[in-house]
């Protein structure tokens, strides 16, 4: 429900506007026709865009890839929490295997961010002490990007895959997992 209140919104609104943007500017929009709006909404509406099933992206809706990402957490999520027995094993492996590497690489990260949830009112820590660690932070990740080891973390983990074109290829919007 919390990601269909938003993402049929979404495709819809694309489709309008990119109907319009077609109608006027012909040229802009070549390369779409109706039919592939069709299958674009459909795969879309069922969270596969960036699935193993297929590699569709929601055209002029750059971030709409992330919510493929985030159904197949609550997906993989709600069958481990409520499932019991072999129908949880069946389940979670299904919805494993449906989500693919590209969504899967992510897991562990987005799995760190449900640990902290449930865990940050244990942390209590003062005022000060959370200043700290909020601009700790920044310069890290200041230092990080300005030092280049993202980039570099990104080629080396790209060559292991043979090169960058195929870690794209193979991860789309998940290519820089390591440096992520």
């Amino acid at each position: 429900a919390r990601l269909y209140s938003v993402a049929i919104p979404s495709i819809m609104l694309v489709i309008l506007l990119c109907s319009i943007g077609m109608t006027l500017f012909p040229g802009a929009y070549e390369r779409l026709s109706v039919s592939d709006w069709v299958s674009i909404a459909a795969v879309s509406a069922f969270f596969l865009g960036q699935s193993t099933l297929f590699s569709v992206s929601v055209p002029t809706n750059g971030p709409y890839w992330s919510i493929n990402y985030e159904a197949w957490y609550y997906i993989i999520f709600g069958a481990f929490f409520y499932l019991r027995g072999y129908k949880r094993t069946l389940f979670v492996l299904l919805a494993m295997v449906i989500a693919g590497v590209k969504i899967l690489i992510f897991l562990p990260m987005w799995l760190a961010g449900v640990f902290c949830y449930q865990h940050h009112r244990k942390l209590k820590l003062p005022m000060l002490a959370g200043y700290m660690m909020v601009f700790l932070s920044l310069g890290f990740y200041a230092w990080f990007r300005g030092a280049g080891v993202d980039d570099a973390l990104f080629k080396w983990s790209a060559e292991i895959m043979g090169g960058e074109q195929s870690a794209n290829t193979a991860l789309a919007f998940s290519k820089r997992f390591l440096p992520d």
